[in-house]
């Protein structure tokens, strides 16, 4: 869209290499309100942006030393969490380059968005931090209020300011760089209906009758994994290396061979919350049940929880006490008919869906 309307076939956005310390300081081409030299009489600066960190942003302050207040450091701009790590999805947000599989924290971030992708918007961005409010009802715990942000810094804005692309050239640079070393993989995938879906809708152009004319634009996820394929590419990149290649179709989870194998699997001493038997449901685990759990409340509410594709009997647990002995292969009827009971199905129907469950995991 750009090349089209510049005229220049070639044209390319820059990126912001802050990782060089001659790079610390903000873009001065960013940061000036007036050109050096006019464009057609108008010598306002296109590239500025009235909502930013004046100490960190602005070339031309009252100072009179035409230089920004402040400037990067190498701790706001270390990616080395991100480029050491091994997969792109994790099993959580602390983990990946990209963050979990699951995102069970709104509050985190993968490792490549955590640093430096957040801090350059925090930076650049206007961020007024507001006192907490008392609280009549308890006045020794006021009640802390968000700050107010805007610009870069407030995600429904960040894209007004120029600056927004540039510095996403070079996380876009980041991650093609990360996705060309060795010992890369892509770890624990999400389902191939991800992949599939097509959230983003954007705006390219065609030339029609010699007039551009706007053309919508709405890919699949998976269609955003090879940078390549995108016609992306950067002058430092090294064209002989090969990206990391997303598999087609997209491999289910690995399935818990064992419940033992994995903390989620064992219902039997399952003590997490609803969110982490989620997580562990994405993650392609098993959960083994056994009687004794249906009889607590907790327990009932994980049943009815629990993905029926997923769902496993136990057979025996030293640990599980039926009627005052130990449990044994026998009790799996009663397992079957509590099941049945907190699901609202036949029994008949549970046991033949357990036995699905188990020939599709020895299948595996």
């Amino acid at each position: 869209m750009l090349r089209a309307h510049t005229g220049e076939p070639r044209f390319s956005l820059p990126y912001w290499d802050y990782f060089r310390p001659e790079n610390y300081r903000f873009p001065r081409e960013f940061g000036t309100r007036r050109l050096d030299q006019p464009l057609d009489g108008d010598d306002s600066n296109p590239l500025y942006h009235a909502q930013r960190n004046l100490y960190f942003t602005d070339w031309e302050h009252w100072s009179g030393n035409n230089l920004p207040y402040s400037q990067l450091t190498p701790e706001a701009v270390d990616w080395a969490p991100a480029r050491d790590s091994v997969v792109f999805f994790g099993q959580t947000e602390r983990e990946g380059l990209a963050g979990g599989t699951v995102d069970e924290d709104s509050s985190t971030r993968g490792r490549l968005e955590s640093f430096p992708q957040d801090p350059i918007h925090r930076l650049v961005g206007v961020v007024i931090p507001r006192p907490p409010l008392p609280n009549p009802a308890d006045p020794a715990n006021p009640i802390p209020q968000e700050p107010v942000a805007g610009g870069m810094a407030f995600p429904p804005t960040a894209g007004f300011d120029p600056i927004f692309y540039v510095h996403h050239s070079n996380i876009d640079r980041l991650w093609a760089e990360w996705s060309c070393m060795p010992g890369k993989n892509w770890g624990h995938f999400p389902p191939q209906d991800w992949f599939d879906d097509n959230p983003w809708h954007f705006y390219d152009v065609t030339l029609e009758n010699g007039q551009l004319k706007p053309v919508e634009v709405s890919k699949s996820r998976k269609d955003y994994f090879d940078y390549r394929a995108l016609g992306v590419s950067f002058k430092s990149e090294d064209l002989s290396k090969t990206p990391l290649p997303l598999p087609d179709p997209i491999p289910g989870p690995a399935p818990a061979l064992l419940a033992s194998l994995t903390s989620f699997a064992n219902v039997g001493s399952f003590s997490a919350v609803k969110r982490d038997m989620q997580r562990a449901a994405a993650l392609g685990c098993y959960f083994s049940v056994n009687a004794e759990m249906t009889r607590s409340d907790r327990g009932r509410i994980l049943v009815t929880e629990m993905p029926l594709d997923r769902i496993l009997t136990e057979t025996d647990g030293p640990f599980t006490q039926m009627e005052g002995r130990p449990a044994e292969p026998a009790d799996i009827r009663l397992t079957v008919a509590s099941i049945a009971d907190v699901r609202k199905i036949a029994a008949d129907a549970v046991s033949d869906i357990i036995r699905a469950n188990l020939q599709t995991l020895l299948k595996t």
